[in-house]
C-alpha cells in the first residue's frame, strides 16, 4: 500500500488457530506480509509472519504459550505526538492479563507498531477496538461513531 505524506493511517491483522472439531487438528503454514511505503515506493513498513501450525500450538514460537491469538496493529500519524500516542497504547494494555502487548515506534518516527497476544478472539477484539478509538481520537481529535453490529 502506498502512503501520502500526509496520511493518517490504522491497520489492524489478527489470526487465531481454532481445533473445532478437537481432534487436535491445525493449519499448515501461515504467511502474512504487511508492505507500507511512501509515495515513490520507499518502504515504511515491513511486517512479516511465516508459521507453521505445529509450531504455533508447540508453544516453542516465543511466546505464544497459551495465547491463542496473534495480531498487528500499525498506525502511521505523522501529525501526531508518537510518544503521546505509544503511551496511551500501553496504558490501555496495563491492567488487563489476557493479553500481553508491546507497542514500538516505527523506524522512521512517524507511527507505531502493535504485537498483541491474547487469550481468545474476545480479548483480541477488545484490544484492536481500544487502539482504533485511541488512534483516532489521536489524530481526529473525537472518538469514531458507535456502529451497530
Amino acid at each position: 500500500m502506498k502512503i501520502s505524506p500526509t496520511a493518517s493511517i490504522a491497520l489492524c491483522d489478527s489470526f487465531m488457530a481454532h481445533d473445532y472439531d478437537g481432534t487436535g487438528g491445525v493449519f499448515e503454514r501461515m504467511e502474512s506480509l504487511i508492505y507500507l511505503s511512501d509515495w515513490n515506493g520507499k518502504p515504511l513498513v515491513i511486517d512479516r509472519i511465516n508459521l507453521t501450525g505445529h509450531d504455533f500450538i508447540s508453544g516453542t514460537v516465543g511466546i505464544m504459550g497459551s495465547f491463542a491469538c496473534h495480531g498487528s496493529f500499525i498506525t502511521i500519524a505523522p501529525s501526531v505526538n508518537i510518544s503521546s500516542l505509544r503511551e496511551a497504547y500501553r496504558a490501555s494494555f496495563s491492567n488487563n492479563e489476557s493479553i500481553m502487548a508491546g507497542v514500538s515506534e516505527l523506524p522512521n518516527g512517524n507511527g507505531l507498531s502493535a504485537r498483541i497476544l491474547a487469550k481468545d478472539a474476545v480479548e483480541m477484539k477488545k484490544a484492536m477496538n481500544s487502539l482504533t478509538i485511541l488512534s483516532r481520537k489521536f489524530v481526529v481529535g473525537s472518538e469514531p461513531g458507535r456502529r451497530p453490529k
